[in-house]
Formats: structure tokens, sequence, C-alpha cells
């Protein structure tokens, strides 16, 4: 005879959210691409701030916090097309400002 597993099943209980496997790895995963997502159209706008070094004060730090959550949340939950779209936000973001840092460098002298 099959047994069912209820268990995982709502009872009433209003604290009981349903099936631990909605709130696992991938959850996070997905919260974390998505704050390492702002953070990385963060870095992309503010990057290319480079008077006064602006961008070395406040696009760097937010960019370096968004590439740790991105890397954490590639290994928690595997890449994912999210995770593979923030990699490459970061990296145009990285790539206007390295880019728009060398024109500053060369047009304010």
């Amino acid at each position: 005879m099959n047994a069912v597993n209820t268990d995982n099943q709502l009872n009433g209980d209003p604290d009981d959210l349903g099936p631990s496997h909605v709130h696992g790895p991938h959850t996070l995963a997905t919260v974390l691409n998505i704050a390492a997502g702002l953070c990385g159209l963060w870095f992309c706008f503010y990057g290319i701030v480079w008077a006064y070094l602006i961008a070395l004060w406040t696009a760097y730090p937010i960019g370096l916090l968004g590439w740790c959550l991105h890397n954490y949340a590639a290994r928690i939950g595997g890449q994912t097309p999210l995770n593979r779209a923030v990699r490459i936000v970061h990296q145009i973001g990285l790539t206007l400002s390295l880019g728009l840092f060398v024109v500053f460098i060369i047009f304010e002298m």
C-alpha cells in the first residue's frame, strides 16, 4: 500500500507557510541576485561620474557589494539566467567606468 506523507501540507496554522521547498536556497539566491542586480545598475549609472573621483567613493563600494552578493547567489543557487544577467550588468558597469576613467584622464590633462 502507498502511504502519503502529509507533513508538509497546510493544516490551518497561520504560521505554516506551506511546503519547505518553497523557502529554500533558490528563493534566497533569487533575492540575492535581485539585490546584486540593483547594485549593478547603481554601479552602471554612477560609475561613469569621474569628476572629483566620485565614482571611486559612490559606485565602486556598491558595485563590490553587488559582485559579492552575485557570487554568493551563484554558489548557493547555481548558474541561472538571472545570475548571468547580473554578471553582465556588472561587467558593463566596469567596462563603462574604466573606459570613461581613461577618457577623463586624457581630456583632463
